[in-house]
Parts: C-alpha cells; structure tokens; sequence
C-alpha cells in the first residue's frame, strides 16, 4: 500500500527517537552494571539487569580479580552514575532496523526494534526496488557511500545459510552503486598477522578492510570465542560494536514498565518526552520473566476473556516465528504459565488492515486465496 502524508510523519518522528532509544539502553545499561551495594541490592535494578539480560555480565564484574575489595561495602558511587547517564552509544551502532505496522486507524506501532542485525537487507531492499514513491536516500546509497574506499564484508555464521540469497543479492546491488561489499561466510574466514581475509567462490583470497559489524557466530564456544577475539584484535575497521541485548524484545517491556521507581530512572536515562513518545508508538508489552504469577494468572483470564487482545512472543525468537497470534488461548496461557514463562513476552495485539491475496497453485492448478 502506498504511504500517506501521515505515515511518512510517523516513520520520521519514529526514525528520530532511535538515537534516544539507543543513549537511553546504554545509560541505563551502565547503571545497572555499576558495583554498589545499592545497585546490586534494588529490585528496579536486579529487574532491569533480568530485563536486558545482564545478569552473567554483572556477575563477571563482582568476581573479578580485579575488582577492588572497597566495592563490597560501598553504598552509591554518585560519580559512577552521573558518567552513565552522559553515556552515548550511538556511533557504536550505525545500523538499527525498526519492524512498523500500520493498524486499521492510521496509527504507526513499532512491532520490533533490531539494532546491528544484517538479516532481512535484501528483502528491504526489493521491497524498497518496487515501490513507487520511496522515502530516503535508502540503504543501498549509505552503505555503497561507507564501502567505495575500503573492502566491507557482512559476516553470515554458518546457522545463517537461509539468509545468504538475500545477502548476495543486497551486495550486488550496493556494489552495482560503486561499493565494494562481500558476504563473507564464517567458514570462509582467513586470519592471518592481524588481516582479516576470505577466500572467494573461485579460490582468490580477499583482503578485508571493513565489517559491518560481529554477529552471533556459530559452532564450538571455544572457536567461536577465538575467532571473535582475533576479528577485534585485528587492523580491520568494526563499524558496529554488536551488542545483542540492544535488540531484545524485553527492551519494549522495560519502556512501559511503570512502578515508580523504574519511572524515575527511564526518565532518567531516556528523557521524559522521549518516553512518552516510546509508549506511544510501541504497543504495551509485558515480560513474563519479572511478572508474578498472580500477574499471568490474570493475563491468562484477560486472555480467554478477550483472545484478540495480545500477541504472545517468545523473546530469542526472530521474526515471525515464535509468535502465538490472537485467537489461539489455550496456547497462549500455556506460555504464560508454562515452564518456560520467563523467555515470553505480551503484547498488545496491532489490528491492522488485511488484504486478500489470490494466486495459483503451480502443482494442481487451483486457485485459492490468502490474507495479510
């Protein structure tokens, strides 16, 4: 469907708060982190590190060898937490994708905010190749524009075969622009006296200068922690510093929580206009994982009650998939009330506008028809 004067309103006052998404998820970040007594014992922020899942991170700082013995009994650092809320990480992470739904009112919600994840490039990009009217220089021209001097890769792991037609697809066309990007796969990957190579389909190795970024890697711990390590320590340039908790579906349920306390400090961190604004566009979500059961047992009800009411997501999923939709509550109340309720989120379900798409089965010949 074609954007309208209003949508393209929405999607840039979208686009301008994700700067403060950003700053916001790193101070707050840094603040849980800090080594106090009184943030290793407040409930806001033992919530918040469970949010963001910080938890293996924060327990890294405790036991460390270095950590000076005056910590334990210290109260507040004030220092401390004055530097984390001057905190940017904006420059760190130059690539942030925001999934938008329109509902049937008109209304623009934020359905996921992913930041330095390369997936869904070439997808965006075709879709972007067949609109008629479309918004911004785009993609393609910016990452064309950062990879006409240096040899830029995206790194796929080699979990990440699916994704590789749409990789190979983007980089042709940003290289069609004057870029010079490569998908590099982690088995193809050359460490060698600090350079970062890859070996090509036809055997000729490539220098690389530039990464987008990190991902995830796949395999052994122990290889993936070492090829990770010699990729930092290498003179190729990391544009972005790949932070996954940045892009957790829990971090809209940490926007909307609204005790008093955890207030204070969003308003804190992210601004109170820039909240506001953030609970406006990104429907109400809950996460299971801080919610007492007397909480999801009344979810559970509002539920059968009212089964179109909630999306419910299970969080380290990516896409669609993991997404019980409306109209399934018997699924629903058992994620809630499941074993595994503490990797679920809820949302508020976006009801947006269906359309009827017709097509023809190329194996029977018979037409038939589905929504979207």
């Amino acid at each position: 469907m074609p954007l309208n004067k209003r949508d393209i309103e929405q999607m840039g006052e979208v686009a301008s708060l994700i700067p403060s998404f950003l700053n916001g998820l790193g101070r707050i970040e840094q603040l849980a982190l800090i080594d106090t007594k009184k943030i290793r014992t407040d409930k806001t922020y033992c919530q918040i590190r469970n949010l963001l899942s910080l938890g293996g991170k924060y327990n890294e700082i405790l036991n460390s060898s270095a950590r000076s013995p005056d910590r334990k009994d210290l109260y507040e650092d004030l220092t401390e937490e004055k530097l984390a809320i001057k905190t940017e990480v904006t420059s760190d992470h130059p690539i942030c994708r925001v999934d938008l739904v329109r509902s049937i009112d008109g209304q623009l919600s934020v359905a996921e905010i992913e930041v330095d994840k390369f997936h869904g490039l070439g997808y965006t990009t075709f879709c972007r190749m067949v609109s008629r009217d479309p918004v911004g220089p785009g993609l393609v021209s910016t990452l064309a524009e950062q990879s006409k001097s240096r040899r830029t890769a995206i790194i796929l792991s080699d979990d990440e075969k699916f994704y590789r037609p749409e990789a190979n697809f983007f980089a042709r066309i940003v290289n069609q622009q004057g870029g010079h990007l490569y998908i590099l796969n982690q088995n193809k990957i050359i460490l060698d006296d600090n350079s970062v190579k890859m070996r090509e389909e036809d055997g000729k190795v490539t220098q690389i200068e530039q990464l987008l970024g990190i991902p995830e890697l796949s395999g052994d711990i122990k290889i993936r922690q070492t090829v990770k390590t010699e990729l930092m320590k290498s003179d190729v340039l990391i544009l972005s510093k790949t932070s996954p908790n940045l892009s957790e579906k829990t971090t809209m349920a940490l926007i909307h929580s609204t005790n008093e306390a955890m207030t204070d400090i969003l308003v804190k961190t992210f601004g109170e206009d820039e909240v506001g604004k953030l609970r406006h566009y990104i429907p109400y979500t809950e996460s299971m994982s801080v919610t007492p059961l007397i909480r999801r047992q009344e979810l559970a009800k509002e539920i059968e009650e009212n089964p179109e009411k909630y999306f419910v997501k299970v969080k380290d999923t990516s896409g669609a998939r993991g997404i019980i939709p409306p109209g399934n509550p018997k699924e629903q109340a058992q994620a809630i009330l499941g074993s595994n309720y503490k990797k679920v989120i809820i949302q508020q379900a976006i009801k947006a506008e269906q359309r009827i798409i017709g097509y023809k089965d190329v194996l029977d010949g018979a037409f038939n028809s589905y929504g979207i």
